[in-house]
């Protein structure tokens, strides 16, 4: 155990020295830099790491470009944030960052968003929002409730003067089932 921290620091030196055989550090001011900028790669490794691994495929879903978005084979889809959004065992900053994306992900064209595309006889917006969203408006997180609330208001926010969506509390139980059907009910016109 005595030899870990020696060999682990003769480690850091040998990676920290360029992989040039012919090319040494002009000086100790030149090493001590090079086992900086080395530390700051350890420390980013390790912080990446530690980060949760669907936060990751936020990150992914965020890096697409609008021509990426349209590949139906990428990696992640809308649908994959909002399993990471719904589930209350999370960590709520990941939650929260997957339901912006979902919000961003309008804005930034992706298909299975579009207003104007058409699936099951509805806008594939509508569509989503139906099976993903308003599903999930009587789930038994109320956060999970609130976020899927804020997001068909957002995007529906002049479609939805119905009574019982206006009436729609997520913390009063008898309001849920009313409001998803009259959810459903407009949801399948759009």
């Amino acid at each position: 155990m005595r030899y870990v921290v020696p060999l682990a620091l003769l480690l850091v030196c040998l990676l920290a020295v360029p992989a040039h055989a012919d090319t040494k550090p002009a000086s100790l001011k030149e090493l001590g830099r090079s086992l900086d900028d080395l530390a700051k790669r350890i420390g980013d490794l390790i912080t990446e790491a530690g980060k949760d691994p669907d936060e990751r495929k936020i990150q992914v879903y965020l890096d697409y470009t609008p021509d990426q978005l349209r590949i139906k084979k990428r990696e992640v889809h809308v649908e994959d944030l909002v399993k990471f959004m719904v589930d209350p065992k999370k960590n709520f900053n990941v939650r929260i960052k997957a339901k912006d994306a979902i919000a961003g992900g309008t804005l930034r064209g992706d298909p299975d968003l579009s207003r104007a595309e058409k699936k099951r006889g509805m806008s594939k917006r509508a569509w989503f929002s139906n099976q993903f969203l308003v599903a999930n408006l009587d789930h038994e997180d109320a956060r999970t409730r609130k976020m899927c609330k804020d997001l068909l208001d957002n995007w529906w926010r002049g479609n939805a003067n119905v009574a019982n969506i206006l009436a729609y509390d997520v913390g009063e139980k008898k309001t849920w089932s009313k409001a998803k059907r009259a959810w459903t009910k407009m949801l399948r016109k759009k």
